[in-house]
């Protein structure tokens, strides 16, 4: 096949831009010089970012000429690709572009140039100044991004004087940014700073407010922590909200922790967002002051000790208490007043106490004091609305004695005890974190408070924490307490076996997630605690968490998750349970399972190729495009050699998303083949796959084909360059029947072909070498061969493998495999009725077609399984076939059907036939010569005759007697065209290719004869 000569596209020349970036050495900066000039403005500014590398000071004056003549674009680009290079030279051009362009978007792109190659330059930041100085004045119009970077970087030049002076003039946005930027200065400037404008906190935004807080909280050296709570209190949720995401970007860098740790230890509860939000603060605080300083810890545990015992005091000081309510009006009045006291306000609580107290209750509008109550309990719980609802009828009362009874409930409302409640839950939190094994007591007691007050959040924290301190008793009532997925309780155990011994709680975690009934939230907390235990564990259980996968009743979403535990520790024993669950009917479970195939091969755990091979072709079939990609990239890690060609093929089928996808998921171990193939595709005009090979192409550099990749690289660049033929399109070839056998070829290493499969079994041979001398036994086996493997060769079949007492055949028409059926166990019947009992023997036959994986004079594959169960599954002297060969042979055959069979590895009863006899004479079709030569028709206008008298079909390469001189070259050929033919056989798909092929090659050598002969004439 002939290269085309195509010019190299705009997409394929910018992914070759774009990964020259990777590459270092003046000929790949002077082939970007050449691209930086060209006339598409795409591939230009492809060419300047890739030229944006560390000391590629040779570009720097090519960047000034498209800088000062390019493009709005190609300028913005020059200019960050001199921010990249940090060249000190460019400084005072930086700064006359700075003062000759006009656009805002430019000069904020100078600026950020400036400050990346030199924040200290005096001349940068007298520029920085000068941006904040026009904006006040309002001279010159600045853009707010401008105003924001100016400020910043006026921050990493500690110019914190300027900034006393100018800040507080410009909008809250900059104020937030430089609060923002404190947090990241490090310079002992910073807590005068802040203090200067503890003055100013009245004028900020809720944002910038939460932005300062926590700057000064986390960077002074002795902040007031009054001051803090105290505007935190003062504040609404986005003070808090802005404070909290401020502490938490400071992240490890907190120089007092401590200080840090009250603040988010008292800070009042806002919402449950704000309060994870804290929570995981705290955490983060705990693991890091752990890193750095037990000292640390200790105090912390200290603080946390001393407030639990505070707020616990608080939280039950006048509380309505449930406790030891028998009288079922009492309780349900004490649960209103605790639904008032959580969803209400100190206005509807006032409206609702006057109700109870007047006298004459007609005077107030109960209805609209019953809306506001709904109004205000929106948010309740499902459980909580109905019990609401119950309470409705309290409006109703005019038993005084009853009214002054809620009333006194009512007196004892405490709206800011939910709260507190609330800051116990997080203690309760902190404590486990911190393992505060001196705490358990006091954990206890609120697990017993909350559990009579059935405060379920409340409950579920102290059950995760005694999880998390491992107390034995608690741990111990484990099994008892998840028999009841409905309770907090069992809430809390499945979120705190992420603590416990796993080998005490592993197993009751996976039944969990196999019960039917459980709803998504608990099995996601359930995998959640799963993911968090010991790895060992989880290597030690896969098979078991394997079978999870299988289950109908587990969603996709956790199936994916159990999956990812699965790969996480490839293990080669895992192999023929997951090529197992490749046959399975969910999508879900047939990806989980390629995956961790291809985990266990890249871990280069060795498994049974022919057979995965097989499976991974066939489903190949599947129309899934993201199994098809799953298939091939496990055929890659293979390293098998036709997965190329299969990627080659959707490419030609113009299948260009499935291709991009495979390639960009691609992942080691990387053959050159693929590195090939990679390559060649950069000439493909497609934007999807041209995004994939930006993405793979990064991989393959850094995994040792970096020189390579270079070089071809710049080869493409070159004017004239030839595409690979690899990406020729080509045209349905699949009625050419050479090209079709040279397709072929390249699956020789596993070929698939549609045949016919033959089992044969001697019955009773283990009975027999067991009482029969050995010479008696040989004896046997040899005519029990001798009877079966003629007639198997006759009707064109072809031996597998000889296995003792059995035969494994396969023919490629299922007509003839039939034939030699019946035509061995007549011969059987005829050889015992002239012999004496020691040599009679019966057999067994089993036949099924479908297609097989072809290799190494070997079959493989499902088809291969289902013939030796048949084969099994007959009654001595009978032949046992499936439904695909009974519809084959029908017309010629008769068959009695013997009804639904079940067979070992099959989910469902395979429908199955016993042959009888030949219904159509064939016979003269058998008997006819090797010239079978008829004109050849198409495979679908074809009946079963015509195919039996094809597949009967042996081509003639005798020589003429009278070949004279050419003797010895036609000699030559004729063993050549012999070998030929057998290749077809072994090669070629079905018999149809295989008449083809053998036909073609008969018409060749008649053709030869003949000129041979018109030349001699």
């Amino acid at each position: 096949m002939t290269n085309k000569k195509i010019s190299l596209q705009q997409e394929s020349r910018i992914t070759i831009l774009t990964l020259l970036k990777n590459f270092y050495d003046n000929e790949v900066f002077i082939s970007l010089i050449r691209e930086i000039y060209n006339a598409n403005e795409s591939i230009s500014l492809a060419a300047i970012e890739a030229s944006a590398s560390l000391g590629n000071e040779i570009v720097i004056p090519h960047l000034y000429k498209i800088i000062e003549k390019g493009s709005p674009k190609q300028t913005i680009a020059c200019i960050k690709a001199l921010a990249e290079i940090k060249a000190p030279s460019t400084i005072e051009r930086l700064l006359e572009y700075y003062n000759f362009f006009r656009e805002d978007s430019i000069q904020l792109e100078i600026l950020k140039a400036l400050n990346t190659i030199d924040t200290q330059h005096n001349k940068i930041i007298e520029l920085n100044k000068q941006v904040i100085q026009n904006a006040i004045a309002g001279e010159v119009s600045i853009d707010n991004d401008r105003k924001i970077f100016a400020a910043q970087a006026l921050v990493d030049s500690e110019e914190f004087r300027f900034l006393q002076l100018y800040l507080p003039t410009l909008s809250q946005k900059v104020f937030e940014a430089v609060f923002l930027k404190v947090l990241d200065s490090g310079s002992e400037k910073v807590p005068d700073f802040l203090w200067f404008f503890r003055k100013e906190v009245g004028r900020f935004s809720p944002s910038t407010l939460g932005c300062y807080l926590a700057a000064y909280q986390a960077t002074s050296r002795n902040p007031q922590q009054s001051f803090v709570i105290e505007k935190l209190k003062g504040s609404d949720r986005r003070t808090l909200i802005s404070f909290l995401l401020s502490i938490g970007k400071y992240g490890e860098r907190i120089s007092q922790p401590l200080q840090v740790f009250r603040t988010l230890l008292i800070i009042p509860y806002m919402n449950q967002k704000t309060e994870a939000v804290t929570g995981d603060s705290l955490e983060k605080l705990i693991v890091n002051a752990g890193k750095s300083s037990g000292f640390h810890v200790s105090e912390m545990a200290m603080m946390t000790r001393t407030h639990l015992d505070s707020i616990l005091l608080k939280v039950k000081r006048n509380y309505l208490s449930r406790k030891n309510q028998e009288d079922k009006e009492t309780l349900l009045m004490i649960i209103f007043a605790h639904l008032l006291e959580n969803y209400g306000t100190i206005k509807l609580v006032n409206e609702v106490k006057r109700f109870f107290k007047s006298n004459n209750a007609s005077e107030i509008n109960a209805a609209s004091i019953i809306d506001t109550i709904k109004k205000h309990c929106q948010n309740a719980g499902d459980e909580e609305q109905k019990i609401l609802k119950a309470c409705f009828p309290f409006f109703l009362l005019t038993d005084t004695t009853a009214r002054l009874k809620l009333l006194g409930c009512l007196k004892n409302i405490n709206l800011m005890r939910p709260f507190l409640i609330k800051r116990l839950n997080r203690l309760i939190r902190v404590a486990g974190v911190l393992g505060m094994k001196s705490s358990i007591k006091k954990v206890l007691d609120v697990l017993d408070f909350a559990r009579e007050e059935r405060i379920a959040f409340l409950v579920e924290t102290c059950v995760v924490t005694l999880c998390q301190l491992y107390h034995r008793s608690t741990v111990e009532q484990a099994e008892r307490f998840l028999q009841n997925p409905e309770t907090p309780v069992f809430r809390g155990y499945i979120r705190g076996a992420a603590f416990m011994d796993p080998g005490f709680i592993f197993n009751s975690m996976l039944n969990l997630l196999s019960r039917p009934i459980l709803d998504l939230r608990h099995r996601e907390i359930i995998i959640h605690s799963i993911e968090q235990m010991n790895q060992g564990m989880l290597k030690n259980n896969q098979g078991r968490l394997l079978t999870l996968i299988g289950m109908p009743q587990i969603p996709d979403s956790i199936k994916k998750r159990i999956g990812e535990l699965i790969i996480s520790h490839p293990d080669a024993s895992l192999f023929t349970l997951l090529l197992d669950f490749t046959y399975h009917t969910d999508e879900c479970v047939k990806l989980i399972s390629l995956r961790g195939i291809r985990e266990i091969i890249i871990s280069k755990e060795k498994v049974p190729l022919d057979l995965l091979v097989n499976r991974l072709y066939i489903l190949l079939d599947d129309e899934s495009n993201t199994l098809k990609k799953e298939v091939i990239l496990t055929l890659m890690s293979l390293k098998d050699d036709y997965a190329i060609q299969v990627l080659k093929n959707y490419l030609a089928e113009n299948e260009d998303q499935l291709v991009a996808e495979i390639i960009g998921d691609l992942d080691g171990p990387f053959s050159h083949d693929i590195i090939t193939l990679v390559l060649s595709l950069i000439w493909e005009e497609n934007n999807i796959i041209q995004k994939a090979l930006r993405i793979i192409m990064g991989k393959l550099i850094t995994n040792g084909y970096g020189e390579e990749i270079r070089k071809k690289l710049l080869e493409y660049l070159k004017p004239g360059t030839e595409a690979p033929h690899i990406l020729e399109k080509q045209g349905d070839q699949s009625d050419n029947i050479i090209g079709h056998a040279k397709k072929e070829y390249k699956f020789k290493r596993e070929n698939n072909q549609l045949v016919t499969v033959l089992f044969i079994d001697m019955v009773g041979y283990t009975e027999k070498s067991s009482d029969t001398d050995s010479i008696s036994l040989m004896n046997l086996i040899g005519r029990f061969e001798e009877i079966v493997i003629p007639l198997i060769i006759e009707y064109k079949g072809v031996i597998i493998k000889k296995m003792g007492d059995g035969i494994l055949a396969i023919f490629k028409n299922p007509l003839n495999a039939a034939f030699a059926a019946l035509t061995i166990q007549n011969n059987i019947k005829k050889n015992n009725t002239f012999t004496v009992i020691k040599e009679k023997f019966q057999a067994r036959i089993g036949l099924n077609t479908g297609e097989v994986i072809r290799k190494d004079n070997d079959v493989y594959g499902d088809v291969v399984n289902v013939a030796s169960r048949m084969e099994t599954a007959a009654n001595p002297g009978d032949i046992l076939i499936t439904q695909s060969t009974y519809d084959e042979i029908k017309e010629y055959i008769q068959c009695t059907q013997l009804g639904n069979i079940n067979v070992k590895g099959k989910k469902k009863a395979i429908t199955a036939y016993v042959v009888q006899k030949v219904i159509t004479d064939t016979s003269h079709i058998l008997k006819k010569g090797k010239r079978n030569l008829e004109k050849y028709v198409k495979q679908d206008s074809k009946n079963p005759l015509t195919i039996l008298k094809e597949s009967m079909f042996t081509p003639d390469f005798s020589l003429p007697e009278d070949c004279g001189e050419n003797r010895i070259v036609l000699s030559h050929i004729s063993t050549m065209m012999q070998e030929i033919t057998k290749f077809s056989e072994e090669m070629t798909h079905d018999y149809y290719d295989e008449y083809a092929f053998k036909r073609y090659i008969q018409e060749k050598w008649d053709t030869l004869l003949d000129m041979l002969q018109e030349k001699e004439e």
